[in-house]
């Protein structure tokens, strides 16, 4: 990113769609209790990287419940925590997903399944789409959906602030584009995604892991696969 003078950084400062907070669960995962920001908008997020950036501080994007390896956006001096929360939304049209880069897998697969439609997004409810993407796991449903590939074969597109450039702004990348940055080739904070999805072929074993049932043990959960 290009050099701010004290001038620019203050105006920046001074009009920051965010807010900053020394009460997060984010500042439990360091020794020192890092200050978190949490930018309202798009345009937050790049003015909260280019003065992270300019101070020359360590910058961990948190997208999900923990920061993991994933997440680190850059690598010099001081620590700071930039969660991305605010960006969740879950939007569907068609087979086409819209979402935020922190939505998490059960918010996604929540949607999902009231209209008869999946993806490999793995069984941890709590995962952030962004983290899945950049480490996928495996489908959920080997019965439910002919799904071999991962969630990375079923990404369309994203909106993400290139943080490997002079003057970042949020850019909208196509599936090619985006798997150099999910690859590591080049670095960026994400803030949307959208999904080509898939339908589900078998109902049954697919309400097993998406519909919450009572309590019963490992008979009643093999009766309600058999049927």
């Amino acid at each position: 990113m290009s050099i701010l003078s004290q001038h620019d950084a203050d105006e920046l400062l001074a009009h920051l769609d965010a807010d900053a907070t020394t009460s997060h669960s984010a500042r439990a995962e360091f020794l020192d209790a890092p200050l978190v920001i949490i930018p309202r908008s798009e345009a937050g997020l790049v003015d909260t990287l280019r003065l992270a950036s300019a101070g020359g501080q360590n910058v961990f994007l948190r997208s999900g419940e923990s920061i993991s390896d994933e997440d680190v956006v850059t690598d010099s001096s001081d620590a700071l925590v930039v969660s991305t929360e605010a960006f969740a939304e879950v939007e569907l049209e068609g087979q086409q997903l819209r979402v935020g880069a922190a939505t998490t897998v059960g918010a996604a697969y929540e949607r999902l399944w009231e209209a008869g439609l999946t993806l490999p997004l793995g069984d941890n409810p709590n995962r952030s789409l962004i983290s899945t993407l950049l480490n996928p796991p495996r489908g959920l449903f080997p019965r439910s959906a002919p799904i071999s590939e991962t969630a990375r074969d079923f990404v369309k597109s994203a909106r993400l602030i290139p943080t490997d450039e002079a003057d970042p702004v949020v850019t909208h990348v196509e599936q090619a584009e985006l798997l150099e940055f999910l690859r590591g080739e080049r670095t960026g904070a994400y803030v949307g995604l959208e999904f080509n999805t898939v339908s589900i072929q078998n109902d049954r074993w697919a309400s097993v892991w998406v519909v919450t049932y009572p309590s019963k043990g490992l008979a009643g959960l093999v009766d309600e696969v058999a049927g």
